[in-house]
């Protein structure tokens, strides 16, 4: 059999115009296609292997220009810090030697200068060459005094040592017991808090005997300068005095702004466009340009607050140290093992690598970086220039293949459109009539199978059309006959629950006075005979009036009873219900209050039945020997007021809302007898008389039914 007709179970169904077009593309341009991109193939690989020998050579190249690079800039840093150093150390021996000298015995003018303030402090008031700031923590007194005159004498030396080094920001003396001499002069009761430790920060602890054995100068970490200079770093130096020269008298320093060093880190002019960082012995990246910042998510630190007085080392957060960062580890552990070096990094840039070098001195390590892709800039563009007359080569093979496919698509097109067109058409047909639209117009095709199809589809529309007439036209009869048969089953159970919940009262007492004639019928005398009799009658006259109000319902529920509504008489049809549920109900008394109506607008049987189920829920839910009471009352609207108040427990508030639906009891009705049709049924009549219900319950006060019945008929009620 052929391809055509035979198709595997669950393959694929294609239109004919596809198989057509998909016949081509399998037979010639798919073989075509291979060979071509075989040969493109074999030209980009060649391309690659050219662009990795020459990334090869020239990252080698580069690392060792990084290396040179860093290196060069370490030792140019190291040189300028030392000479910072040199001068610490000078600073510090002409400290030791003005303390060890006695003050003068005069006042001069710096003593003039001190005075005391709030807390204890004891500092300058006005400018001069320096500012001093004797710490509240100690008290001071004449030899603290004698101190500060004794360390005047290094004024002259600090001012020229910032005179003469332009990395030198400021410099300070700290002694042990808190006071500092710093220049240049600044206000420093508005900046250093009054009880401030100063052996308690980095720039005096780290020249300590424990930090600094060996009595050098050495450098401090990064740290927010307390006298309000930003982030500075420090050449320390011990001053060492007392008898045998091992106490720690003091701490000098020089302090060079980190702005300083980023200053000349951020100038370097680096190949690749690289840039520069330098790192502190912790790991903290000290100088760190815009460039660096992006790559390393990072901002400088360039405003600081000092709100409040600063009580303890402020440094750079973790995010500054390359130690503590997971995305830095590589350079973080490449820094702790020391000398120099080169590594790849993943920065925000891409791959980049870092050459480093030890900073001799304060330990610093300069680090300098350059993005991969500056590197192999020279490779790139040179594969960048054999990728483009590989996609020039790909264009021209598109362009060629993108005309021949579109000449086989028309080709294509016009061989089916002989058949697919006129199997568009049947399919269209076939969609139609599945959607309803039955009648359809015959079709004309030139080719015979498919008129055939046609006019066979437009037969079978036209009777599917006329059977679904037929099947809509039956199913409306169905639901009639269903809706006839449960509204007649809707009324025949309303009659059954009528029947069941009135009919126990009167057969209660018709079975009462049975068995009184049965056990006393030849005690009893003829008076008692008949008042038996007269309940017996009344009973069967309730059973009566039941069965016709119930009916009366049902032939309202179809719409059948507005024309026996009328004038009724009130005052006698009360009367009547309220003997026979005394009767009932012998333990209770029932007492009318008010002048009854002589007659309201309604239907007798159904006024029986509303009054005979409040009266009897009344009694039913009061205490025994308890009194029901009736008063009635002719209104403004023309209607008569009938209330009927017990004594009983009263409804629950969540409950009142349900009493009046239909088979609902409440708690109270669980103990007694009752379907729960009561008061249902009574506003269902109260509703038909053109009247209403309302039902008052306040908590232990027991239950108050109001009837609102009309004189003269539904209208003149709605009307009032």
């Amino acid at each position: 059999m052929s391809e055509l007709s035979q198709t595997p179970a669950g393959a694929r169904r294609l239109p004919l115009a596809r198989y057509l077009w998909q016949s081509y593309l399998r037979a010639a341009i798919i073989p075509l296609l291979v060979i071509e991109l075989g040969f493109i193939g074999v030209y980009w690989v060649s391309s690659f292997i050219t662009y990795e020998r020459n990334a090869e050579a020239l990252g080698a190249i580069s690392r060792e220009d990084l290396a040179r690079t860093a290196q060069r800039e370490a030792d140019a840093i190291a040189e300028k810090l030392g000479a910072v150093g040199d001068l610490t150390r000078v600073f510090a021996a002409e400290t030791a030697r003005a303390l060890r000298t006695p003050a003068p015995a005069a006042a001069t003018d710096d003593d003039a200068r001190h005075a005391y303030g709030a807390d204890g402090v004891y500092y300058t008031t006005r400018e001069g060459v320096s500012a001093g700031f004797y710490s509240g923590i100690v008290p001071v007194g004449p030899a603290e005094r004698d101190k500060v005159r004794r360390t005047a004498a290094i004024d002259p030396l600090m001012q020229a040592i910032k005179a003469a080094n332009p990395l030198v920001a400021q410099l300070y003396l700290n002694t042990h017991d808190s006071y500092n001499r710093i220049h240049p002069y600044f206000e420093v009761l508005t900046q250093y808090p009054a009880k401030m430790d100063i052996p308690s920060y980095n720039f005096y602890y780290e020249a300590d005997a424990a930090h600094d054995p060996e009595r050098r100068a050495v450098w401090t970490d990064a740290y927010v300068d307390p006298a309000g200079s930003g982030w500075m770093v420090s050449s320390i130096a011990p001053v060492y005095g007392g008898a045998d020269g091992s106490f720690l008298e003091g701490v000098v320093g020089i302090d060079v702004t980190v702005d300083t060093i980023v200053r000349r880190v951020l100038n370097l002019q680096l190949p690749w466009q690289g840039y520069a960082l330098l790192v502190g012995r912790d790991g903290t990246i000290l100088a760190l340009p815009p460039r660096g910042e992006r790559d390393f998510g990072l901002k400088e630190l360039t405003a600081h607050s000092y709100d409040e007085a600063i009580r303890a080392d402020t440094f750079k957060p973790d995010d500054f140290n390359v130690h503590k960062r997971a995305d830095l580890a590589v350079l973080g552990r490449a820094l702790k093992a020391g000398g120099d070096g080169v590594v790849e990094l993943a920065l925000g840039s891409g791959r980049t690598l870092a050459g480093w070098s030890t900073v001799a001195g304060p330990g610093w390590q300069l680090v300098v970086l350059a993005p991969e892709h500056e590197i192999l800039a020279g490779a790139t563009a040179l594969r960048e220039r054999l990728s483009l007359v590989g996609w020039l080569m790909i264009a021209s093979l598109m362009l060629f293949y993108v005309g021949f496919l579109i000449y086989l698509r028309s080709r294509a097109r016009a061989m089916t459109a002989r058949v697919a067109a006129p199997l568009g058409d049947i399919e269209a047909l076939i969609r139609r009539i599945g959607g309803g639209d039955y009648e359809q117009s015959e079709p004309d095709y030139r080719i015979a199978e498919l008129q055939t199809v046609g006019t066979h589809l437009v037969d079978m529309g036209r009777r599917l059309g006329a059977a679904y007439a037929a099947m809509v036209e039956a199913e409306r009869s169905v639901r009639a006959a269903l809706d006839k048969e449960r509204e007649l089953g809707e009324v025949q159970r309303q009659f059954i629950n009528v029947v069941s919940h009135e009919f126990r009262t009167p057969l209660t007492i018709i079975d009462g006075v049975a068995q009184t004639f049965e056990r006393r019928a030849d005690r009893l005398g003829p008076d008692k005979i008949i008042e038996r009799a007269r309940s017996l009658r009344a009973s069967v006259r309730r059973l009566v009036d039941v069965l016709e109000s119930a009916l009366s319902f049902s032939r309202l529920e179809s719409s059948q009873l507005t024309h026996a509504f009328g004038p009724v008489a009130f005052a006698a049809v009360l009367q009547e219900v309220v003997q026979t549920e005394t009767v009932a109900y012998p333990q209770h008394r029932f007492e009318i209050d008010g002048a009854l109506p002589a007659a309201v607008h309604g239907d007798a049987g159904l006024l029986r039945v509303m009054l005979s189920a409040v009266l009897d829920n009344a009694a039913r839910y009061s205490p025994q020997a308890s009194t029901v009471t009736i008063r009635a009352s002719t209104g403004t609207d023309d209607c008569v007021h009938l209330d009927i108040h017990d004594q009983g427990p009263g409804i629950p508030a969540d409950e009142l809302p349900r009493v009046r639906e239909r088979f609902y009891r409440g708690s109270a009705g669980l103990a007694s007898h009752g379907a729960g049709l009561g008061l249902y049924l009574v506003e269902q009549f109260v509703q038909l008389s053109g009247g209403r219900l309302d039902i008052d319950s306040p908590p232990g006060q027991g239950t108050v039914v109001r009837l609102v019945l009309p004189v003269h008929g539904p209208r003149a009620a709605a009307a009032a």
